[in-house]
């Protein structure tokens, strides 16, 4: 059984120490990625930093590429890097190393960064993520690489479930479903905004509605498979709780473990709450804050990076305990109602931690299967 202590991903950033671009840049990653809910104990993340070389050498050491089943390298490349030789070299061989054909050492990958324009990057044989085109801001575009270096580690995790890859599927984007009303205007305009907003900003795929929905197919089972596809982004305003359309969607996201969050839009008054929009983020956007879309927009993407951690970490597990389910988020009485009716052979339902309340638990207990923690679980199957 895997040991849930060791990292499963280690992040490694890379930057010149004379960069201050590329070293404020590093600790906007490297604080996203050392939070609490990306910590070793909870999710295995490990971040280590690179940019002060030891005593009497002009680089860092030399990298372990072998610990954790996946490695991400991000390497920060202003000016002062490319105009060092040493450096440049480092970066070199560090592009060499991460290609490796090897397919008994973890999942590599670089992503270059191109803080300044240059050719370095373009000499590493992979495409880069080009900094200096994005906004002019520079505590923005920190936030922009984070979201980046986020949705691309979470493709590279979305391939590792694959058992054989090929570069089509390593290409293809995440899409996000926009589940919304259009029976009050702040639903449709918040989600076309947010359309927008999402296509020039990371490259997710978006579906949107039923402008989306190829001609001559059923709009009903279009619209359901759509949601399976995708990570959920409910525009939760006045009057969805009362479509069904919209309760529909957020059912078919919970019953299949779909990424959801919860941008609240709330103007006025929701006359009936839907209860199964729990154990999920909820973000504060309203019709007047529409700056916070990246707020949304983030949260929206470490819920896909958590999805597909989580299931690559269980995925011996699954196999090894036909008898368990691994959910990626807190049960709720809908997802035992779910397991119950369509795996009817599961006995117990595993949740990440941290574990839940003693009265929530009592109520879960009546229904099969038993519902444990993750460290739970662990600790039973150990004795």
């Amino acid at each position: 059984m895997p040991s849930w202590e060791e990292p499963y991903i280690t992040l490694h950033i890379v930057w010149h120490p004379r960069c201050e671009e590329s070293a404020a840049a590093a600790a906007h990653l490297s604080g996203h990625f050392t939070r609490d809910l990306y910590s070793v104990e909870e999710m295995g993340v490990d971040v280590f930093e690179w940019s002060s070389p030891p005593q009497e050498s002009p680089v860092p050491p030399t990298m372990d590429l072998d610990s954790g089943d996946a490695i991400v390298v991000v390497v920060l490349i202003g000016d002062e890097l490319q105009r060092d030789p040493g450096w440049s070299d480092y970066v070199v061989d560090l592009a060499r190393r991460c290609r490796s054909s090897d397919t008994h050492v973890p999942q590599r990958r670089l992503f270059p960064v191109a803080v300044t324009p240059g050719n370095l990057s373009t000499d590493l044989g992979v495409q880069a993520l080009r900094w200096h085109s994005w906004e002019p801001d520079g505590d923005s575009r920190s936030r922009r690489l984070v979201r980046e270096v986020t949705y691309e580690t979470s493709r590279m995790l979305r391939t590792m479930l694959v058992d054989a890859p090929d570069l089509t599927a390593q290409m293809n984007k995440v899409r996000v479903f926009l589940s919304h009303s259009k029976h009050d205007p702040i639903g449709e305009q918040v989600a076309k905004r947010i359309r927008d907003w999402l296509q020039n900003d990371v490259q997710l795929s978006v579906f949107l509605d039923v402008t989306d929905i190829p001609a001559g197919l059923p709009s009903d089972q279009v619209l359901e498979q759509g949601v399976r596809d995708s990570a959920v982004l409910v525009v939760y305003s006045d009057s969805f709780s009362s479509r069904e359309w919209c309760r529909r969607e957020v059912l078919v996201a919970k019953e299949t473990d779909r990424p959801i969050v919860v941008a609240d839009c709330i103007e006025d008054l929701d006359e009936r709450a839907f209860p199964y929009l729990a154990n999920v983020p909820i973000v504060r956007l309203g019709s007047r804050r529409l700056n916070r879309f990246e707020r949304v927009v983030g949260r929206l993407l470490d819920e896909v990076f958590k999805n597909y951690l989580w299931r690559c970490r269980t995925a011996s597990l699954r196999h090894d305990n036909p008898d368990a389910m691994f959910v990626t988020r807190a049960p709720e009485l809908l997802t035992l109602a779910n397991i119950t009716i369509n795996f009817p052979q599961i006995s117990v339902l595993v949740y990440p931690d941290p574990p839940l309340g003693l009265r929530e638990l009592e109520l879960l207990d009546i229904f099969r299967p038993e519902v444990r923690s993750f460290s739970e679980w662990m600790s039973e199957a150990q004795r």
